[in-house]
């Protein structure tokens, strides 16, 4: 707020053309002059660019800042966490106030400040700062293909972004005369180089094909493999690598035929990146292709034979080990080399149903016990009732009974089973024992050397009295 003090002096005022005026009496001779700060409205984001779309976008407009903006406030902007310098590049030769305004999708930080703020200007409320400004790239996701050899499109309409190519099987790119007949290549979506930084293509983005043989040559047909209905086997989990190659094929589906000089084996991980096998629990799909053109199975057709081996848990039966300790589950010998009783959570309840931990029990009491996989272990294993049935929580074991007997030592979950003491007393216990066992064996030890000592001493003074006699002897008798 600025003020200013006039004073004004009625008899000063005079002229030839006017009568003199004459102050009103009661008027002050002196009066203040206010001016209030100019405020501008805050920035605030209107959300109208959030996806590329190939247009140039005025962070000013989408702020809502009047046009005379850059008279009182700056912009600073940062793009993907870099300073922005503005649009830059031939296509935005013309292109009026560059520095303000964004085409790429990425993250902006846009902030602002007040040109000469303090008194002269203020914001109407506090601006946030750094205020994002997301924009995603297009993306187009490949639904499916209308198969016609090399020239397959894809099922719809193909955005104006994106364009077809022809690679090989590692993804170079080929033209149709670097192609041979009879060879298996893809004709893939891409997203046009103006565009590589703004748009990207999913899904099913890659079509297998062959190219077409020279006229006259004819197919050799290949008798295709006799598989089960649904073409799955179901083996079970074992904590090893089950390799998807030609002799498991032969084991779980009795495939026959198989030829490498013209076939393969086709398993990928979701990145399409080629896999020999797996070892969890799961679902997992396997093709034989022909590699080949000259080739064809003996309906006449050359699509993929798709298989799928299923690796199921491996069934734990709810069985007990009773001892001196609490009881823990019973590892099946077939699982010993991936199961151990480390892989269970032990839960205990009184007769009335309560938890009680082990510190809480009594002696003559009666108990139960459930075991419970631990998750890192539950995707792999599973419990079964005693007819084999996986039990409604397959995570969980059936209840089992036992006489408390006071006796908490002996294995259980990896720990000390004597109610709420810790491990670290035992190791400290044996520490203490084995402490007092060595003890005890040097004081033993330094007692019969003493004893011994005190024997030779003792045999030393009898030797010597032995000889004082016989020379008193010896004397007597001259």
């Amino acid at each position: 707020t600025h003020r200013a003090r006039y004073s004004v002096d009625a008899n000063k005022f005079d002229s030839d053309n006017y009568e003199q005026y004459v102050m009103p009496s009661g008027l002050g001779n002196f009066f203040d002059w206010v001016i209030s700060p100019r405020t501008i409205d805050t920035p605030v984001y209107d959300n109208s660019w959030a996806k590329f779309d190939d247009e140039v976008h005025d962070f000013a407009e989408m702020f809502g800042l009047p046009e005379d903006w850059s008279e009182y406030v700056s912009i600073t902007i940062k793009y993907n966490g870099e300073a922005y310098n503005g649009l830059e590049g031939e296509d935005f030769t013309d292109v009026a106030g560059k520095a303000y305004k964004g085409y790429n999708a990425g993250e902006y930080k846009v902030s602002f400040a007040l040109i000469n703020g303090g008194n002269n200007l203020l914001f109407s409320s506090r601006p946030q700062q750094d205020i994002p400004v997301s924009v995603a790239k297009d993306k187009f996701t490949v639904e499916g293909w209308i198969d016609n050899d090399e020239y397959s499109v894809v099922d719809g309409v193909l955005p104006s972004y994106y364009d077809y190519r022809y690679t090989d099987e590692d993804g170079n790119v080929l033209t149709t005369s670097d192609m041979e007949a009879g060879g298996y290549y893809y004709r893939e979506v891409c997203v046009k180089d103006k565009y590589a930084v703004n748009a990207e293509v999913d899904g099913d983005y890659r079509y297998r094909f062959m190219m077409s043989l020279n006229p006259g040559t004819e197919q050799k047909p290949v008798a295709k493999p006799t598989l089960p209905t649904d073409g799955s086997k179901v083996v079970y989990y074992n904590g090893s690598e089950r390799a998807f190659d030609a002799a498991t094929l032969a084991e779980l589906f009795g495939l026959t035929g198989f030829n490498p000089e013209y076939m393969e084996i086709v398993y990928e991980d979701a990145d399409g990146a080629a896999k020999t096998g797996e070892t969890n629990a799961g679902e997992y799909k396997i093709k034989i292709r022909f590699t080949s053109g000259l080739y064809c199975w003996d309906d006449g057709t050359t699509d993929d034979v798709e298989l799928t081996v299923k690796i199921s848990k491996a069934q734990l039966p709810s069985q007990w080990t009773s001892g001196a300790g609490l009881p823990t589950i019973s590892v099946p010998e077939s699982l010993a080399d991936c199961l151990s009783n480390d892989a269970f959570n032990y839960t205990y309840t009184d007769e009335d149903g309560n938890t009680v931990s082990k510190s809480d029990m009594v002696a003559g009491k009666k108990y139960n016990v459930k075991a419970t996989l631990k998750p890192e272990y539950a995707a792999n294993f599973e419990f079964v009732d005693a007819s084999g049935n996986v039990l409604p929580d397959a995570s969980v074991s059936t209840s089992h009974e036992f006489d408390y007997s006071g006796e908490n030592s002996g294995g259980n979950n990896g720990s000390n089973n004597g109610g709420n003491v810790p491990d670290s007393y035992y190791d400290w216990f044996k520490i203490h024992v084995i402490t007092e066992i060595a003890v005890a064996v040097m004081i033993f030890i330094i007692i019969v050397i003493f004893i011994v000592l005190m024997f030779k001493l003792s045999k030393r003074k009898s030797d010597r009295r032995d000889k004082e006699k016989q020379g008193e002897e010896r004397y007597k008798d001259k």
